[in-house]
């Protein structure tokens, strides 16, 4: 079995923290399928003066990753989303001399991409084109709002009316995907996973001071500005902590500024993006994990907490506040300072009624990649056993 997964959002040898959530899905496919990648890069020009651009120009045009041979051809992707309704047809032109001499070697079963838009556009005129089973996947968590665009709608039902299956990695996303009449039989609810063989719980005596931690890009969606003044509220009030802030972004000089301008460097730290074993680690010594977003399609780095035994505290969401539960950890009022501080600081004062191993045999009844994977797997073969069967 040979499935081609389509993604933007991949890492690469310039971005290596970049959609970890897909390379991982992929990692365990790789077990039991022949994988490839086509992960587009937006083409940068040859002017150093651009500079948010030029560092793209590094990345080679083909790599492996982590064993999997990953080809990243450019497309055309203009800056502040001006002609974004026309991504998809920028993606497709972009990758498809690619694709095309890439199937002349090697003849793939499946065409699976990641988003709607643009990737799952340009994957659906690729299957279309080359006569593969498509199938999508939907992470983005902004669904909503993306699709108040009457031009992005359109497109995104043609790519799930198109798709023979579609996967969503959370109820809320499955709820909006079937408000617009998309048949409910192709759509499955299969979450992202973690590597329970990674995240594990830790044998090292935990210090008094709580060790509280947070991870994701330095955007506005995240909401760690707001974790930040929840931060500087718990240390005011005389606890004992230590903050890390892993992750770096467009946000990050305004972090910088406010912890030094409140004298918080000796509670905060951050260490920049980290690898992700580096991650399964800080995540393994912590105490408590959480996620502040005011939006969250579904939350990866809550479920790599909860494999390590490390309960959460998540704001509503709508990704982490559908699994998280009173086993392992509590859901607070996204966009709010004192919710935030309060949520933590009730986990620090009953941290003993919270058992490692009872959020750990939780998670991995629910999100170990291996029961996920198998299910994607199982219905591949259902897939291409049905479009080989004799007409």
């Amino acid at each position: 079995m040979k499935v081609l997964i389509l993604s933007h959002n991949y890492p690469n040898s310039a971005q290596v923290a970049k959609g970890k959530f897909v390379s991982e899905q992929v990692r365990f496919l790789a077990k039991n399928c022949e994988i490839k990648v086509i992960s587009p890069v937006p083409y940068a020009p040859p002017i150093k003066f651009f500079k948010k651009w030029y560092f793209l120009r590094s990345i080679a045009k083909v790599e492996i990753y982590e064993g999997i041979e990953v080809f990243h051809p450019r497309y055309i992707l203009f800056p502040k989303k001006i002609l974004f309704n026309f991504a998809g047809y920028f993606m497709y032109f972009g990758i498809h001399k690619t694709v095309k001499t890439l199937l002349n070697s090697w003849d793939c079963d499946i065409v699976h991409a990641h988003f709607s838009f643009p990737d799952g556009f340009a994957g659906m005129k690729i299957a279309q084109k080359f006569k593969k089973i498509f199938i999508i996947t939907e992470h983005f968590g902004a669904f909503n709002e993306m699709i108040k665009n009457r031009f992005l709608k359109k497109s995104t039902r043609m790519v799930f009316e198109e798709s023979k299956k579609v996967f969503v990695v959370s109820s809320d996303l499955k709820k909006s995907i079937e408000s617009m009449n998309i048949d409910v039989s192709k759509i499955y609810e299969l979450p992202n996973g973690v590597d329970v063989n990674k995240f594990i719980c830790s044998n090292v005596k935990l210090e008094l001071k709580f060790k509280i931690i947070a991870i994701g890009n330095f955007v506005p969606v995240k909401g760690f500005m707001l974790l930040l003044k929840a931060i500087q509220n718990i240390i005011r009030k005389g606890y004992n902590i230590e903050f890390t802030l892993i992750g770096d972004g467009v946000l990050r000089d305004d972090y910088v500024d406010f912890i030094n301008n409140n004298n918080l460097s000796e509670f905060i730290k951050l260490p920049g993006y980290l690898q992700h074993q580096e991650i399964a680690d800080y995540l393994s010594k912590s105490h408590i994990c959480v996620s502040s977003s005011y939006k969250e399609s579904f939350g990866v780095t809550i479920i790599e907490s909860l494999a390590c035994g490390v309960p959460v505290v998540v704001t509503n969401s709508g990704g982490p506040d559908k699994f998280v539960n009173k086993i392992s950890g509590i859901i607070v009022e996204r966009g709010n300072v004192e919710a935030l501080s309060e949520g933590i600081i009730s986990i620090m004062q009953n941290y003993s009624k919270y058992s490692k191993n009872e959020i750990r045999k939780y998670c991995i009844s629910k999100f170990d990649y291996n029961v996920i994977v198998n299910k994607m797997i199982t219905i591949y073969k259902k897939e291409i056993n049905e479009k080989n069967m004799p007409s």
